[in-house]
């Protein structure tokens, strides 16, 4: 029970979200644009407290293995109690080398603006002008159609790897991991339509009232499993004046729905597609890069500094139904340049540039680009380009 260590704390926390209705022209009739100010209807001014305690219990079991046991008690005004746990260990099988795992559950209560966001907007389909509205979970048209109320994420995680010091200057850590998350939030399909786009008269008769021709709700709809891989490898190499710093980041890691959507409505039955469709399958699945790797090479001490920085940005796959196609936007690379002069004991000048070669990602195809409006999608590293810059540091 050597190094035996002990944390613990305790937080409160308030939280508050509110609309505020906009100038009346804004959103009288079908608005002044696709999406017009919110109307007194959204109004509203929803809060919520919770108040949490965790500790953290961390000893050697023998001088080899060590464990670390920690939890946290939760409790929230519109979700209630939640009891999280993480346990940690870490064998030593030498002096420099060690095993390491852990596991551990989560929960994430929605989000206010999850749970109360609400607006009608506007868009133009086959030159007729379509009113379209996102509604709470907590409205009586989400009663009629068997939304149910939001409920909380959970999440159970497992991790393994190793860490190894070859030297003083060279180490490395290699972590696999999984993340399972049950009753995953997500932003439905706008419903209202079949998956052709065909009104369906049961649901319009529903919306019709309601001055609008779809609805859509943020829902508990996904279980999701992530599997994944970090790399990170380090090395210094001393100089007369300071270190080279080189370091070696990598990470892979791969997110998939779970084919059986949990409780959809009667209602919807038939339109899965668009319940959960092919463009909120994307944006979790295939949207953010698989891949990404830095290379870091950075030079410190003395009156010069440097840093260089690439990085690598995994494909990704962009699926722009039901206004687009299936588009994979390919891998890119992006360098990063900074120089840095210490001017006295106080005062240092840095220069730098940010993607410094002006990388940007693939082009839309036409039918994503919203009829040629967006060029480029943020689909791995922006779309601002190169960012050059100069900075003057005074250290009191």
């Amino acid at each position: 029970m050597s190094g035996l260590g002990i944390a613990f704390g305790a937080e409160y926390r308030l939280e508050n979200y509110s609309i505020h209705p906009g100038e009346e022209g804004s959103y009288i009739g079908n608005g002044a644009q696709s999406f017009p100010g919110f109307s007194p209807d959204n109004e509203l001014d929803e809060g919520r407290a919770s108040l949490a305690i965790y500790t953290d219990f961390e000893f050697n079991l023998t001088k080899q293995f060590l464990i670390g046991i920690a939890g946290r008690f939760e409790n929230y005004s519109d979700f209630g109690s939640t009891l999280n746990g993480k346990l940690a260990t870490r064998y030593r099988l030498a002096d420099n080398f060690s095993l390491r795992g852990a596991v551990g559950t989560g929960f994430r209560a929605p989000s206010l603006h999850q749970e109360y966001f609400n607006n009608i907007a506007t868009v133009l389909v086959d030159g007729n002008l379509i009113n379209g509205g996102t509604f709470r979970n907590d409205s009586d048209i989400a009663n009629e159609l068997g939304i149910s109320e939001l409920k909380e994420e959970t999440s159970l995680t497992l991790s393994l790897g190793l860490t190894a010091k070859f030297s003083n200057n060279f180490e490395l850590t290699l972590d696999t991991y999984q993340v399972n998350v049950d009753d995953r939030i997500v932003y439905t399909g706008a419903l209202g339509n079949d998956v052709f786009g065909d009104p369906i008269d049961e649901l319009q008769a529903i919306l019709k009232p309601l001055g609008v021709s779809s609805a859509r709700f943020f829902t508990n709809a996904i279980n999701t499993s992530t599997k994944g891989v970090d790399f990170v490898l380090n090395y210094k190499v001393p100089l007369n004046q300071g270190h080279l710093n080189i370091s070696l980041l990598y990470n892979h890691n791969q997110t998939e729905v779970d084919e059986t959507l949990n409780d959809i409505p009667a209602i919807f039955k038939g339109q899965k597609d668009v319940y959960f469709g092919s463009q909120e399958r994307s944006l979790i699945e295939t949207n953010n890069p698989q891949d990404k790797g830095i290379l870091t090479i950075d030079k410190t001490g003395g009156k010069i500094g440097w840093k260089l920085r690439n990085t690598l940005w995994g494909k990704v796959t962009r699926d722009g139904f039901p206004f687009g196609d299936v588009q994979e936007h390919s891998s890119k690379i992006t360098t990063d340049l900074t120089g840095s002069y210490q001017l006295n004991d106080l005062i240092s000048l840095t220069i730098g540039a940010n993607n410094i070669f002006n990388v940007f990602p693939d082009e839309q195809i036409f039918e994503n680009s919203y009829f040629g409006v967006f060029k480029y999608a943020p689909v791995q590293m922006g779309t601002t380009g190169a960012f050059y810059f100069v900075r003057l540091n005074y250290q009191l």
